[in-house]
């Protein structure tokens, strides 16, 4: 899988465009962190947030604040797994999304 990972990087422009998202949004982050960003309305849709327990990136004390921002949030923690879930129990990824869509009666 590494090897996969590291193939996809190395095609021209990829690494480049990936970095090109954080310079992009770079302003944006900082308004936020400084308490400067506007404040929007909630997201009404419904949204399921599945947060990884052990994310060494995103702890989930993160998501304290999730229902500020999706007025319709089915959250719960996807335990056990780190910063990349679906890859590290996709089957449970997948019941958790497909479950999701059948509460909402998406077909």
């Amino acid at each position: 899988m590494l090897e996969a990972f590291v193939d996809n990087f190395l095609k021209d422009g990829n690494l480049a465009g990936g970095f090109a998202y954080y310079r992009g949004a770079h302003a944006g982050r900082i308004r936020m962190l400084k308490g400067e960003a506007p404040t929007l309305a909630p997201i009404d849709l419904p949204t399921c947030v599945r947060w990884a327990e052990h994310d060494p990136l995103f702890p989930y004390a993160w998501t304290d604040r999730l229902g500020e921002t999706f007025s319709n949030l089915d959250l719960a923690m996807f335990e056990g797994v780190g910063h990349f879930a679906h890859r590290e129990d996709p089957d449970r990824a997948a019941s958790e999304i497909a479950a999701f869509f059948q509460r909402i009666g998406w077909k």
